[in-house]
């Protein structure tokens, strides 16, 4: 079905290293298999062969279609380098050629901490270069060290007990793509995949599915059903079971956790070609051909240049399959956040799904968590930069709603002591005093008439005068305003909006914030325009216009 390829840039390793002294170790080839292909590598050019062989082989055991590392991606690659960059680096250390006996019992913890030193000189404490490096290095003498416990000295196990010493750096998660975004990918996805049902028609034998072809189908799976990338890249022909009345069937794909994998399932709706069931559907017709001559059960199989294969066992090949698709359909010309363009990555694809049902329920996670607990669910897949704005309007509405319980709203009155009401609503009665307040210059205080300058919410006992800072009546429930106050509330906005520049964001906001929220939203929009333009004229919107001793605190 595939042919076996050699290349030269990466290692795989077997076996177990001599007990006795060993003057020269033959060449360094070895073969993995991802996907069904195998691949063969050669480290043979690398000094130092007792050290490499140990590690080549705690590579190899790590990669390949029964391990961790199962496809023939760019991070296998970055392993591969890590690895070779050590050894070069020890050998160097070590004074160790190709026929050197120096191994692992050789490795000192000085030598580790060396190395480290010297990818932070090359990349910096801020670079996750030198964390990749050495988290690599670390598990692969983890690994040779179980195999053959005691190889490495006790200073050099106590090493390995944390990768680097440089502090552990919390980056942010994926972000999803904007929304119009993901729509436009979604119906450049299901177009093709439209085309490509309505080209093969309802035969059974029809041509071989091409890897271009397969990608619009596997994108547009994502797309109805926010599966994993790896999840609906594994999946088998048989995925689809228990087709039930209500017009449902049974999903099933295997999710990889940590070292292991686990079976999932999930309901998703029969249908059209719109629909996950009858997307599938379409590529299990398609590929069946290709199944039934070259066996297996993979669902995304097909033609390429080396025979019947299943497709996307390899990151670099989806990947250039994948930009190439994106680029005939204009995506990459999108605009992403940041002001930079779109490069479609099938796992911002995913995080874009489930951003937009967080979207869709407003942020309850509840009702976005499917398949996650809340807890990873809120830190990888609702605290990204697509979800800043909803966030940022929680917490203003949640800030407003405490403001309304703590404060109550602002109690606006004609000069005759008539309640008045803000557009819209209903004008609530006034108690006696506040009547009177209205009805009164007497009793006015800086910027309102108080109907109870010595029954202060704000003094510390009961008979005392009110001991608020003068726009503390913007916040008291004895406050009233009237149009007489309009000039010197006026006059205060103006010298509150002045103050902005006097003043840092959260200065301005931790002195006048509240104040002139309670007067824009509150006690302005209750007068009207003729009010306020009669206001204005008295004020000039000068500060002059404020009482003396209001304006004596302010100055």
């Amino acid at each position: 079905m595939t042919r076996g390829r050699k290349v030269r840039f990466s290692a795989m390793a077997g076996g177990t290293e001599p007990a006795g002294p060993v003057t020269a170790i033959g060449p360094i080839v070895f073969t993995v298999t991802f996907g069904g292909t195998p691949v063969t590598v050669d480290l043979s050019d690398l000094p130092c062969p007792r050290l490499v062989r140990p590690l080549a082989a705690a590579l190899a055991s790590i990669s390949g279609d029964h391990g961790t590392v199962r496809t023939l991606s760019p991070d296998f690659r970055q392993k591969v380098r890590h690895l070779r960059e050590f050894a070069g680096f020890a050998a160097g250390r070590l004074g160790a050629g190709h026929a050197g006996a120096s191994g692992l019992g050789d490795l000192t913890a000085e030598l580790l901490e060396d190395f480290e030193a010297g990818l932070i000189s090359r990349y910096g404490t801020t670079s996750s270069h030198v964390q990749r490096f050495m988290a690599t290095v670390i598990r692969l003498l983890k690994l040779a060290e179980q195999a053959a416990p005691g190889t490495l000295t006790t200073a050099v196990q106590a090493r390995l007990s944390y990768s680097t010493s440089l502090p552990a750096r919390r980056g942010r998660p994926l972000n999803a793509y904007p929304v119009p975004v993901l729509e436009a990918i979604e119906r450049a996805a299901l177009a093709d995949a439209r085309m490509l049902r309505e080209q093969t028609g309802a035969a059974d034998a029809a041509a071989h599915l091409t890897a271009g072809q397969a990608v619009p189908l596997l994108v547009a799976l994502i797309c109805l059903t926010g599966l994993e990338p790896e999840c609906a890249k594994g999946l088998r022909a048989g995925c689809l079971s228990s087709p039930s009345a209500s017009g449902f069937v049974t999903l099933a794909y295997t999710k990889k956790r940590a070292r292991a994998r686990t079976s999932k399932a999930m309901r998703v709706c029969t249908g059209g070609i719109t629909t996950p069931a009858g997307l599938i559907s379409l590529a299990i017709r398609l590929t069946e051909p290709a199944r039934q001559t070259a066996g297996g059960d993979a669902l995304w199989v097909g033609a390429g240049h080396d025979g019947l294969r299943a497709w996307f066992d390899t990151g670099y090949e989806l990947t250039s399959h994948l930009r190439a698709w994106a680029s005939r359909h204009r995506l990459d010309q999108l605009d992403d956040y940041g002001g930079g363009k779109v490069r479609l990555d099938l796992r911002r694809l995913r995080k874009s799904v489930k951003s937009r049902r967080y979207l869709q329920t407003g942020g309850i996670l509840d009702d976005f968590t499917a398949g996650h607990t809340k807890a990873v669910a809120a830190a990888h897949y609702a605290d990204i930069d697509a979800h800043n704005g909803v966030h940022d309007q929680a917490v203003e509405d949640g800030l407003r709603q405490a403001l309304h319980a703590a404060l109550a709203d602002p109690v606006t009155a004609t000069t005759d002591g008539g309640p008045l009401s803000l557009p819209g609503g209903t004008a609530s009665p006034l108690t006696q005093a506040q009547q009177q307040a209205a009805a009164s210059g007497e009793q006015d205080v800086f910027l309102a008439s108080c109907s109870g300058f010595y029954s202060s919410p704000f003094a510390r006992s009961p008979g005392e005068g009110c001991p608020a800072a003068a726009w503390g009546c913007l916040e008291c429930p004895n406050a009233v305003f009237t149009e007489r106050h309009l000039p010197s509330l006026a006059a205060f906005a103006a010298f509150t909006e002045a103050q902005r520049e006097a003043l840092d964001s959260a200065q301005w906001q931790a002195r006048y914030g509240t104040a002139h929220h309670r007067l824009t939203t509150g006690i302005f929009p209750a007068f009207t325009p003729a009010q306020h333009a009669t206001a204005r004229h008295d004020s000039t919107g000068s500060i002059a216009a404020l009482p003396a001793r209001l304006l004596e605190i302010l100055t």
